[in-house]
């Protein structure tokens, strides 16, 4: 991930901190309790690809690199 990318996460993450001390307020609410748990099911999945995408590839360039 991007320096961008993670600082929207970081948004994202925070937003469902907020609504999870919430919860009483958004369970109140059976649409709006239904979207909290969408949206908390999408950062995760965000989370997942983020941590598939900072794997290492410094490995990938040193045999350009003794090519050259």
């Amino acid at each position: 991930m991007n320096k961008k990318q993670s600082n929207k996460l970081n948004a994202y993450v925070r937003v469902v901190g907020v609504l999870d001390k919430n919860r009483k307020i958004c369970n109140s609410m059976p649409m709006l309790a239904q979207t909290v748990g969408e949206f908390g099911s999408l950062v995760q999945e965000i989370k997942e690809v983020g941590a598939w995408m900072e794997m290492d590839t410094t490995g990938e360039t040193a045999p350009k690199g003794l090519a050259k």
